[in-house]
Parts: C-alpha cells; structure tokens; sequence
C-alpha cells in the first residue's frame, strides 16, 4: 500500500511538470521555502541532541523515563521527532518493538508552539475557546492511549542486565549526528515538495467549496489550516477542521513517518489506523465542547 501510493504520487507529479511545469516550480519553491523557515530551524538542533544524546550512551538504561521522554520532546520539538525517536531508542535495545510502535503512533504530534503560534493565533482565536482547551482535544486521546496500552507492554517486557555503558563523546559522534540530521530532514523536505505540487494541482481545479478544504487539509497540514484562516467558514467549523487536521497530520506527515520508520518493522499501517482513531476522539471532544458552549 506504502509502495503503491508513493509510486501514484511520483507519476501524478512527473505528468503535472510536463502539463503545467510553471505550476510545479511555483509550488516546489513553496515546499522548500515551508521546510527551510518553520521546519529546519526548529527541528535540526532537536534531531542533532537526540542523535548524540543515543550516541553518548547517557539513556541507554533509562527503560522506565524513555517513553516520558519521547513523549515530551514529540510535543515540545513537533513532528516528525515522535517518531524518529521511537525508532532511534528502539535501534538502540533501549525500548522494544511494542513499546516503540506505540509511542510512534502516539507521540508524533505538532508542537505546542506550532498549535498556539500559528493555528490558535490565526485560525482558532475567538475569545470563547480555550487554548488548553483545544492543546486537550490534540493530545489527550494519545495520552490515554498511552496510559491504557503502555504499563502492560513495559510490564512484559523482557528485563535483561547490560554492563554499565560509560559516556563517551567526541568529535565523530557530533559529526555523525549532524549528518544523520541532515540526512533526515533531506527526506522530509522532499515529500514536503511532493504533497507541496499536489496540494497547488488541486486547488486549481476546485472552486471555493467545503470540499477543498478537506481535502487540502488531509493531504497537507499547514497549507489546510491557511486556507482556513481566510475561509468564509463559521468559526466553530474553523475550529472542529482545524483540531481534526492537527490531530491527524495529514498524508504528508504519514509518508514522512514511513520514510522515518522504513528500516525498521514497525508498521505504518498501525500508525495510520492510530491516527484516525485520536482524530476521531478528539473530533468528539471538539463537537461536544463547541456544542455544550452553545447551549450553556
């Protein structure tokens, strides 16, 4: 399925640049300029510290505070650290294959500064709704997730002793962790430009209808939510799209975390059913918030 959508997205973007070839150069300066000002600078020093953080063997035996930890850089850095950590810790023997598949599907998240500095300041920012109402309807189904699903897996998980790992830190390893940084942010730069050409193919053959931004907003994230904040829609509906987009990530964000976690066995296909199962909830909280404002 990962092979075959990738494979339709390559062809679809190959056949626009031969019809429409201004479109596509447009739209591929639009994705590098979207990596290269909101999401290289915030997330290449997280990637950079996380990767000679593993490197130094300073939490190779922290079991019990890993999944805390990757929770709280995955919603303090943002997307796509959840997952890249996920994969990292379980590379390392710090945590197993279970673990790690959990914490991917539930700590891949849009940052805090992400969700206050661009979407409720510009989309969500009626005076009635809460931020840490809306930060709430994002993150509490995966924390709940986390609560349900986590304690069992670290309870059977198989204890074994390992010699004390001494800290160790040079040169090579900040090297190492600066070229794997690059190496990953290059990949998601590269799929950022793909759903970027998509997203502007799209929108020229739909006229300003409720369709449009739906399917904008599943496809890309942020280019869903600007469409949003200059939409004629209500500001309850501007609320209940926006929390659903954030919450899911869209199909650029789930083809960034199967480029992420493609050497390893974890399963995309159990991140996506993740995803749609807290969008949902948090789609519920959102309707039954908005509703009991209404009538209160």
């Amino acid at each position: 399925m990962k092979k075959l959508l990738v494979i339709l997205l390559f062809l679809f973007v190959t056949g626009a640049f031969v019809l429409n070839p201004t479109l596509c150069i447009n739209a591929s300066k639009k994705g590098i300029m979207l990596w290269f000002n909101n999401i290289f600078p915030v997330l290449f020093p997280c990637i950079i510290v996380s990767n000679i953080l593993l490197a130094t063997n300073i939490v190779e035996n922290k079991k019990k505070t890993a999944p805390v930890f990757i929770f709280l850089c995955g919603v303090l850095c943002g997307f796509p650290i959840g997952s890249k950590l996920s994969c990292d810790f379980y590379k390392k023997g710090i945590i197993n294959q279970k673990t790690a598949q959990l914490l991917c599907n539930c700590s891949n998240h849009f940052s805090l500064a992400y969700i206050s500095g661009f979407v409720m300041a510009n989309c969500i920012n009626d005076k009635l709704y809460n931020p840490f109402i809306v930060y709430m309807f994002i993150y509490l189904p995966s924390v709940m997730l986390l609560v349900i699903n986590l304690p069992k897996l670290m309870t059977n998980e198989i204890k074994t002793k390992k010699s004390a790992s001494r800290f160790n830190l040079n040169m090579q390893i900040i090297d190492a962790g600066i070229i794997s940084g690059f190496e990953t942010l290059i990949k998601l730069c590269g799929y950022i430009v793909l759903i970027s050409i998509t997203v502007e193919l799209i929108m020229i053959q739909l006229n300003d209808t409720f369709a449009k931004y739906i399917i904008v907003g599943l496809l890309e994230n942020t280019n869903g939510i600007s469409r949003l904040i200059y939409s004629n829609l209500s500001s309850s509906l501007k609320m209940i799209l926006a929390v659903g987009f954030v919450s899911f990530g869209g199909i650029s964000c789930i083809l960034q975390t199967a480029s992420i976690i493609n050497d390893t066995d974890l399963s995309i296909k159990q991140y996506i059913y993740a995803k749609i199962l807290t969008s949902i909830i948090s789609l519920i909280l959102t309707c039954i918030y908005l509703f009991s404002i209404r009538f209160s």
